[in-house]
């Protein structure tokens, strides 16, 4: 259990490592800094801005960060 649980969080501080250096980069486009700013913002959020417990929001979410993702970078 404390295996899989320190590999998880060796892979969130790479993630998180990766997101610092490409907002930091002179060549990464403003949209895709505020798409960063606000994926680290939401996920790292104590609050909870639409609960789990209703299943149909959380989908639907889900859907809008994948279609704003497409959106920003094709």
């Amino acid at each position: 259990m404390f295996k899989a649980l320190k590999e998880k969080a060796q892979d969130l501080s790479q993630n998180i490592s990766v997101l610092c250096i490409a907002y930091k980069r002179k060549d990464v486009p403003f949209r895709a800094k505020v798409f960063i700013v606000s994926a680290v913002v939401y996920g790292l959020s104590p609050i909870d801005l639409i609960p789990d417990f209703i299943p149909v929001l959380v989908i639907w979410l889900v859907i809008g960060f994948i279609v704003v993702k497409h959106i920003l970078f094709q």
